[in-house]
Order: structure tokens, then C-alpha cells, then sequence
């Protein structure tokens, strides 16, 4: 069987090119790049497409591409040693303080501290990077964009962004929810936000929409992301119709499938008694801290897999499909109040 080359990780790259190298492989050159060997071929687009002749001379350029290891059985796309290969390169102006820097997106792995990790094939030192949300825990399998000069084969992060996929919840403001710079939703979620929180108000239309303008009876969409402590931060805010659904979206924490499950069976029923627990002989669900029963009899909840209904139980829905993938909770509005009952579970497998 015939193996690829495996690419690692996209790449941005602005710079000014210094050098121009042919390659002995027919249609394929080397670019020097700031410290960085570009390779590019007859499948690289150019931008604007009548500049490729005039790489040997001293040009500003955004590169977007691919960093590649190969094995031995691989037949890589330059002969030459190289960092990057090219999918587009782009004229540009002078970029100034940007010039020089790398952008990879990707996943770390390899984790030992913000100064010790890769992403992609790339090690990273982010011992001095801005983070965006601030306060962003890094782990591995967590899809980051870095971004910095690339000093004798590290990069050296200025700023580390979170890229992967965000918590959801939206819900109306309740009396008591806003506190000193956060925002409690559905009695229980604490949101807080920083200066690269973005606000939208799509009703009101309020160009100046920031913490100070949220109301009781408000609806609001609130995306955000687990930081240092398991502390939620927005990366997003916006007012939107009040008559939206109740939803909460997440990976799920604790939870607890039925009575007799093998893969997560619930806690036994409490002795009778003035106030037993709600929750004992439930199937439910955490996300967010957020406990919502599953029901398989009326009100059901209605299971969906990837757009699909969901034909098993309940028990393989939560303990088999869920795993470690994000789950999307509409809330049935009645009650209004803790136990919450999902009205909708959807999940979306991740590829």
C-alpha cells in the first residue's frame, strides 16, 4: 500500500522572500522566506497569477500551506530539504511587525507546559504568548491557531487563539442573574467575559451593546470557552429574540444512563422519606455543570444522532453515542426550574 505524506497542521507565513532556488523535480521551486524553505509547484495558486515569474526578486508574500513530515516510501513535492509547502502564495504590502511570523492551526499533543508543546509536527514555547480567551488551560487534543517567529525550529508564540469547538448556552436573563462581570444562566451556569468577549445586539441595535446594557427578560446566545479553574468565558454575547429556544451545548461531565445499565448504572432509589433526591431513578446528563434529565417515556425526549433520529435506548444514547462528543440540549420550558428535562439530545460525531 502506498503512503502519503502526512500534513500536519495549517500554515500562514508572511515574510519577504529572499531567494528563489529551482528544484531538479520539474515544476517545483524552493522560496526562501524570512528563515523558512517554501516549497511550491505546478498545484500552488498564485495571487495575482502574472507575479510567479518575478519570485526571485524581493517581494512580501502571505503563504498558506502545509507543514509535512514524509517517511522514506514518500514522494514529497520538492527534492530539496524543506518547511512548508505552498497551496496559495499572495503579493503583499509591506507587513511590518507581522513580517516574519508563522500561523499554524492545528492540535497540541505533546503537552508538558505552555513552554513545551506541539502543534502539529511543530514544537511550540507559549511561555510569553497572549491567549485569547485570557486564562485559556491548554491540554492536548485541544485545536489552538499559534502564531510567532520560528527561532532555531521552535515557534515562539505571541499569541495562542482557541480554536476548537465553543459551549453554547441561550436562555432568558432571570432575576438575579448579573452579578459583578458575570452573567448566571439558567440558575446554575456562571458566565464571564474580557476584553475579546464580542457583543451583538440583533434587537435593539445597539452599536455601544457591552455588559452594562444587559437586562432581566433579555434573551441571549452566549458562546464560550473553559478556561484556567473550569471557568466559563464568553467569546461571544448577543440579545436576540425572546422567543427563542432554551438550549444548552457542551461535552458532557457527570451522567447517568438507568437503573441497570452495565455502562453507567444510577444510584438506587432513596428510602422513603419527606424530600427524596429528583434525580434518583433518572436518566440525566451534565453539561455545564448543568444536570437535564432523559426521558424514554412521556414527555420523551426525541434522540438524534448526526441530523438522524436515534432508534436505541436511552442508556445507549447517553453511555455509547455521547462519549467524549459535544451534545446539544434543548430545555423543555415547563418547568421552568431545576430538574430541567431535555425535549430534544442531539449529538454530532465528531469526524
Amino acid at each position: 500500500m502506498e503512503t502519503g505524506p502526512t500534513w500536519d497542521g495549517q500554515v500562514e507565513l508572511r515574510g519577504e522572500s529572499k531567494e528563489s532556488r529551482s528544484d531538479p523535480k520539474p515544476e517545483a521551486d524552493l522560496l526562501i522566506v524570512g528563515s523558512l524553505r517554501v516549497c511550491y509547484n505546478g498545484t500552488t495558486v498564485f495571487d495575482p497569477p502574472e507575479f510567479a515569474p518575478w519570485l526571485e526578486s524581493s517581494v512580501f508574500l502571505e503563504v498558506e500551506g502545509t507543514i509535512a513530515e514524509f517517511s522514506d516510501q514518500d514522494d514529497p513535492p520538492c527534492t530539496g530539504p524543506f518547511d512548508v509547502f505552498a497551496s496559495r502564495i499572495e503579493e503583499e504590502d509591506d507587513f511590518g511587525e507581522d513580517a516574519d511570523k508563522i500561523s499554524i492551526e492545528g492540535f497540541v499533543s505533546g503537552y508538558v507546559d505552555n513552554s513545551e508543546f506541539f502543534v502539529g509536527s511543530q514544537k511550540v514555547n507559549a511561555s510569553g504568548a497572549t491567549f485569547i480567551p485570557a486564562g485559556l488551560s491548554l491540554k492536548d487534543n485541544d485545536e489552538v491557531e499559534v502564531e510567532g517567529p520560528l527561532v532555531g525550529g521552535i515557534l515562539e508564540a505571541t499569541e495562542v487563539k482557541f480554536e476548537g469547538e465553543e459551549s453554547e448556552v441561550s436562555a432568558t436573563i432571570e432575576a438575579g442573574a448579573l452579578g459583578d462581570n458575570t452573567l448566571t444562566l439558567l440558575g446554575s451556569i456562571v458566565i464571564g467575559f474580557d476584553s475579546g468577549t464580542r457583543w451583538e445586539d440583533k434587537v435593539g441595535g445597539n452599536k455601544a451593546f457591552n455588559f452594562s446594557s444587559l437586562r432581566e427578560g433579555y434573551f441571549v446566545e452566549v458562546k464560550a470557552v473553559l478556561t484556567d479553574g473550569d471557568n466559563l468565558v464568553a467569546t461571544r454575547i448577543e440579545r436576540d429574540d425572546a422567543a427563542g429556544e432554551i438550549e444548552v451545548e457542551g461535552k458532557v461531565g457527570e451522567y447517568c444512563a438507568d437503573l441497570t445499565s452495565e455502562i453507567a448504572p444510577c444510584e438506587a432509589a432513596p428510602a422513603e422519606g419527606d424530600d427524596p433526591s429528583p434525580w434518583f431513578g433518572k436518566a440525566w446528563v451534565e453539561v455545564l455543570g448543568l444536570r437535564v434529565e432523559i426521558r424514554d417515556t412521556g414527555p420523551e425526549t426525541f434522540l438524534e444522532v448526526d441530523e438522524l433520529p436515534f432508534m436505541g435506548t436511552v442508556a445507549d444514547f447517553i453511555g455509547v453515542e455521547i462519549g467524549t462528543n459535544f451534545v446539544e440540549l434543548e430545555i423543555d420550558p415547563t418547568p421552568p426550574t431545576a430538574p430541567h428535562l431535555a425535549a430534544k439530545a442531539e449529538v454530532k460525531i465528531a469526524d
